[in-house]
């Protein structure tokens, strides 16, 4: 969990998900990523066959032979981590393929396995100059491929899962900024007029056998103390107000700043004590 409250990466036993919840613990967004599909493309049948009895057990394996089939899996298979492939073929350059996708940073997420013969230093080189860092050398090891392809997408995966609750973590709190413009009161850090009418009509509705008592007040000669102090320590006495309001009002009680020096609370009528409401205000 981040700071902000939002973010969670997860794991069940077949799931991998990121979560993101509000303050109060609630879901508001889940994603369920299937992160073990891995497309092999290999003009070679004898080495596609068998990359693909190798690694199906494991893996979701897609398959594709020219650049438009890589990119038509993609689109159907966004959650896709890994390619596998010969980078010299007939009808695909996996060298000029990895260019394109670093042109495209939405794809950034996806590496690449270049198969390789073990004596291929030429192809070995290219790849390294751009980026590629895995190699599978033929001929394949049974038992080494499936661990090698997965320790690289364990290592992809938890970059792309920490790249994405990021982002929602970054969303949830633009979102929070945009909540707290619309509902809360800039100066004093309480409701506004619209949103304690929103949520004393929720308490009210909630509650319809209780009573209910309304308190409104406003600072006496608040336009002379600001002709004298100046309107720059008069904001500091509403915040001060509200600052007051946040620290010592239970959550029962709704109350907000309606406009200049007016405040207003609704409490049940049963706790309402008017001497001491009318001296906590004054001591305001």
């Amino acid at each position: 969990m981040w700071d902000c409250g939002y973010g969670f990466i997860g794991n069940t036993t077949k799931d991998t998900y990121i979560r993101v919840s509000d303050e109060n613990g609630n879901t508001i967004y889940e994603e369920k990523l299937d992160l073990n599909s891995t497309l092999i493309s290999e003009s070679i049948s004898e080495v596609r066959t068998e990359l693909i009895n190798i690694l199906n057990p494991s893996f979701n394996i897609l398959i594709a032979d020219t650049e438009e089939d890589i990119f038509g899996q993609i689109n159907l298979n966004p959650e896709l981590s890994i390619i596998i492939m010969n980078p010299v073929q007939e009808n695909l350059n996996g060298f000029d393929l990895v260019k394109k996708f670093k042109s495209f940073p939405q794809l950034k997420h996806i590496s690449f396995i270049f198969v390789i013969s073990k004596d291929d230093d030429v192809s070995q080189i290219k790849g390294l100059e751009l980026g590629v860092i895995d190699f599978i050398t033929l001929p394949l090891k049974e038992k080494i491929v499936p661990t090698f392809v997965k320790s690289i997408i364990k290592k992809h995966n938890e970059v792309r899962k920490e790249e994405q609750a990021k982002i929602l973590n970054i969303q949830a709190q633009e979102q929070k900024k945009i909540n707290s413009i619309i509902h809360i009161d800039k100066i004093t850090g309480i409701y506004n007029e619209l949103t304690f009418a929103e949520k004393t009509s929720e308490l009210l509705k909630a509650n319809p056998d209780k009573k209910y008592v309304i308190i409104r007040w406003d600072i006496d000669r608040f336009k002379v103390y600001n002709q004298t102090f100046g309107y720059k320590e008069g904001d500091k006495l509403l915040a001060q107000i509200g600052q007051i309001y946040q620290e010592t009002v239970p959550s029962t009680i709704t109350y907000g700043h309606i406009t200049a020096d007016h405040f207003v609370s609704c409490s049940e009528f049963k706790h309402y004590d008017q001497e001491a409401t009318l001296n906590r205000i004054t001591n305001f």
